[in-house]
């Protein structure tokens, strides 16, 4: 097999707005060639392939005739409000796409369209600090099982349905409020 190739294309620029606000923005557009791609299924890559480590499935014969592509936009922020207070937000579109033998392109297992982050860190007096992030992103493609899972008891990829399938969003809400306090010279944080 020959090793992976990709061919990057990237640009950007930073534009600070006001003094304590800092705005970045980033294109991307990658080429990939020479992907290893199964011989016996012509849909599966290594792109697109069930993580089971350890399976048969994952001991596929491969060439490297795939192909891919991956091409996103991300548009980002931190702004300082006086001294005391930092937020971070991110917000990005990508796609990546990935073709074995037969030539179809199909989403990656890392095909997340729409991923967004806000972060942001206060503070307060007398020690305490308040932060708090909330993260989003589309849900994860997956390869579903066939029908004849259910007729044989075990599980059997649909590979004409490779990455067809896509989960539910994820998003995540965390919150954290520490004090600092000193002890006889000592820093603990609780």
């Amino acid at each position: 097999m020959s090793l992976m190739r990709v061919n990057h294309k990237v640009v950007g620029f930073d534009l600070d707005i006001v003094p304590s606000s800092k705005i970045l923005f980033e294109a991307y557009d990658k080429e990939y060639s020479d992907i290893p791609s199964s011989t016996e299924y012509p849909s599966v890559t290594l792109h697109n392939m069930a993580e089971l480590l350890g399976e048969q499935f994952v001991w596929l014969p491969l060439s490297s005739g795939g192909k891919g592509r991956s091409s996103g936009l991300e548009l980002s922020d931190v702004t300082n409000i006086r001294s005391n207070i930092l937020i971070r937000a991110s917000v990005a579109y990508s796609r990546a796409k990935f073709a074995g033998l037969d030539g179809r392109f199909r989403s990656s297992n890392f095909d997340f369209p729409w991923i967004a982050n806000l972060a942001s860190t206060a503070k307060l007096r007398r020690g305490f600090v308040v932060s708090a992030r909330y993260g989003f992103e589309s849900g994860k493609p997956y390869t579903p099982y066939s029908s004849d899972s259910l007729l044989q008891n075990r599980p059997i990829y649909d590979l004409a349905r490779a990455n067809a399938v896509r989960a539910p969003f994820y998003s995540r809400l965390d919150g954290q409020i520490t004090k600092d306090i000193s002890i006889k010279g000592k820093h603990l944080e609780l």
